[in-house]
């Protein structure tokens, strides 16, 4: 079974009108088990996949790109892909929040590309389900400012 996040991103894409939506997986299982779970919603986007190993050569310029993997929670791994093989993303974004920069960020950041962690996904679903399970409004800008506080180096 494909992991949550990774399926998550997916169908939020498509949810958002994508209209072309390539995937790729460190392996086939995984990456067509999370096919099979995303295909009945693609509609008329086009769908693509591939190993990480080895991206297809016509992956566009210009597309945004996420990384739902758990690669880069330690600092000490290399981030999923090289980002100076790949054609130039218009930005990245990495799920992981811990820590604030993982290495897939830090290689955007020195290649000049615009780039986010998942923090703010972390506090805005924590905003949800806390407002939800309470029934009272929740200050997610707060959140935010005492999560990234929490979690800045030194």
């Amino acid at each position: 079974m494909p992991a949550v996040p990774l399926v998550a991103a997916a169908v939020e894409c498509l949810r958002q009108g994508c209209r072309s939506l390539s995937v790729g997986n460190r392996s086939r299982g995984s990456l067509d088990a999370l096919l099979q779970q995303v295909r009945p919603l693609v509609g008329q986007a086009k769908l693509r996949d591939f190993l990480l190993g080895a991206p297809p050569p016509d992956l566009p310029a210009g597309a945004i790109l996420i990384n739902a993997t758990s690669s880069g929670l330690r600092a000490d791994e290399p981030p999923p892909i090289d980002l100076a093989l790949w054609p130039r993303p218009a930005g990245v974004f990495d799920m992981i929040y811990n820590p604030p920069r993982p290495p897939l960020l830090q290689a955007a950041a020195a290649l000049g590309i615009p780039h986010a962690n998942g923090l703010a996904m972390l506090v805005h679903q924590g905003a949800r389900a806390l407002s939800l399970w309470t029934g009272a409004a929740v200050p997610a800008d707060k959140m935010q400012r005492a999560a990234a506080a929490a979690l800045a180096p030194g």
